[in-house]
């Protein structure tokens, strides 16, 4: 009895010795604010969810490739770090293809530094974009002085507000 006793709290001093994980939550990357000439193509995503397991994100979503030539497209992932869908007027991320209509490289950027992150996306095309064409939200010409981000000029006023109806 005192035999098991004793192992039983070897066991226990083994355990405690051993630290519990430890999962801190990840800001998701973001599209890199500077251009690259060698990945020329403008992706919008439109949604994009991940799961943390092992030390790799596995993520899932969908997006448009903008440009002429436009196309939606569904995406998984396995990366390092996860990544945000777009919500910015004229924010894409830059991509290339790795293997046409099959794998797409994006590049990432750390929110707060300019480390730069590649994540490939296996992609299954669609005929036609999620997005209506026509909207000026998808137009991926980037803004003066920003690369990849246009500038924030301010919420316009509410159309009821006194300030719009009373232009002076």
């Amino acid at each position: 009895m005192l035999t098991q006793s004793l192992l039983a709290l070897a066991m226990l001093a083994q355990i405690r010795r051993i630290p519990p994980p430890v999962y801190f939550p990840v800001s998701p990357y973001v599209p890199a604010t500077q251009l690259f000439d060698d990945y020329p193509v403008h992706v919008r995503i439109l949604e994009s969810r991940w799961s943390f397991s092992r030390g790799t994100y596995y993520g899932f979503g969908r997006g448009d490739i903008l440009g002429s030539g436009q196309r939606g497209f569904d995406f998984t992932y396995e990366c390092g770090e996860p990544f945000r869908f777009n919500e910015m007027h004229g924010e894409f991320y830059e991509g290339k293809w790795k293997k046409p209509d099959l794998k797409l490289e994006l590049l990432l950027q750390r929110v707060g530094s300019d480390h730069i992150s590649p994540c490939t996306l296996k992609t299954s095309l669609k005929p036609a974009p999620y997005q209506d064409s026509s909207a000026t939200w998808l137009d991926p010409t980037p803004a003066p002085n920003t690369p990849n981000r246009p500038a924030f000029s301010g919420t316009p006023p509410h159309p009821a507000s006194p300030a719009s109806a009373h232009p002076d």
